[in-house]
């Protein structure tokens, strides 16, 4: 499957526009390739386009002031990752956004889907949908740092994305649900422990 096919998939789940419209929006885009630890965007820099993965893995991190990097997201295949509000405002990008493995993606500029939605209006639904997802996940995330432990949050997380370990570092893991290293390790540990004493019993 190609890069254009996983493309007009993705939309396929989501809305059924017509043939003409799939195919228009299919062969927009630019297809670039990363290194790892390549920057696909740099906090500072005005966010250009809106990502959709093909192929890989990125992460996006904002740096404070003492440059401790704080990740928000992770993107795998058939996601989009962006940030939204400096490709939206203009303005300034708050995050940076880093391959952790080869990478491939579809980069869309503003230009590409206002196209799109001028020539065809149905896709306005298939972007409402895209942001409603990104609203909701910015959302429970928030939720989840200001009411849950770190254990419910890690257990959350790697129910959600049962594969994340294999493929993302355990600091980055630890990064995105706001502990250090090492308290993940403990947790971990402690998982272990009472999962072995539960057997026993």
């Amino acid at each position: 499957m190609t890069e254009r096919d996983l493309l007009r998939a993705n939309v396929l789940k989501r809305i059924q526009p017509s043939e003409e419209g799939l195919d228009y929006f299919a062969g927009l885009g630019k297809v670039q390739h990363y290194r790892k630890r390549d920057k696909l965007l740099v906090q500072g820099e005005v966010a250009r386009f809106e990502a959709f993965i093909v192929s890989g893995c990125v992460r996006m991190y904002h740096s404070d002031a003492r440059q401790h990097e704080h990740n928000m997201q992770f993107g795998f295949e058939d996601w989009r990752v962006c940030d939204l509000v400096s490709f939206y405002s203009g303005t300034p990008a708050h995050h940076s956004i880093e391959a952790l493995e080869e990478t491939t993606a579809i980069l869309f500029t503003h230009d590409d889907i206002d196209n799109v939605l001028t020539r065809y209006p149905e896709f306005e639904r298939y972007f409402r949908l895209l942001m409603q997802a990104a609203y909701l996940a910015g959302q429970e995330r928030m939720i989840g740092a200001l009411s849950q432990s770190a254990e419910q949050r890690y257990l959350e997380l790697i129910s959600r994305f049962p594969l994340l370990e294999s493929r993302v570092a355990q600091h980055h893991i630890a990064s995105y649900i706001g502990i250090s290293p090492e308290a993940l390790s403990r947790i971990k540990r402690a998982m272990i422990i009472r999962e072995r004493t539960s057997l026993k019993s």
